[in-house]
């Protein structure tokens, strides 16, 4: 059944209470695990112990989206003293202006394998951001958005994931 295809893919560590809360908030916030949306993984606080954080992927995002969003551009530059920026302009229907989010890859740049490709990386950040400016999934974390060394970020699961 489908609970069983979404616990095939956390990992072994897994709580029963944390997957639970995953499965809850995935099913208000309507987002689909199955079709890649989201995943929990756990991370290591400052104090050593393990937290578990869900990932919204950026498809849930643009699924939610569809139908909301008239547009979106993305511009890239360098700033002298912060480096590579990507800034998303989305525009939400019936809104007359856009909804802006800038992003600086030493902002995000974490130590993980994806970010080998970091300006793909920072720019669905910046549009991540954009989105939930523009009131699409807010209180959600990005996939690629927290730090793999050092977890600060403790999900508030009966508020947002």
């Amino acid at each position: 059944d489908e609970i069983d295809l979404i616990y095939k893919d956390t990992p072994n560590n897994t709580r029963p209470d944390d997957f639970a809360k995953f499965l809850y908030q995935c099913a208000k916030l309507d987002i689909k695990p199955p079709l890649n949306e989201a995943h929990i993984e756990y991370r290591k606080s400052k104090d050593g112990s393990l937290k578990a954080s869900i990932q919204v992927h950026i498809d849930a995002y643009r699924r939610h989206g569809n139908g909301t969003i008239d547009g979106m551009r993305q511009t890239h530059g360098t700033d002298p003293d912060r480096g590579l920026w990507v800034e998303t302009e989305m525009w939400k229907r019936g809104c007359t202006h856009p909804f802006v989010a800038r992003c600086y890859v030493e902002e995000y740049k974490t130590n993980s394998p994806m970010w080998l490709k970091p300006f793909m990386m920072v720019s669905k950040c910046s549009e991540m951001l954009a989105h939930r400016r523009c009131g699409i999934l807010t209180g959600t974390v990005g996939e690629g958005e927290v730090d793999d060394n050092d977890f600060s970020f403790t999900p508030n699961f009966s508020a947002a994931i």
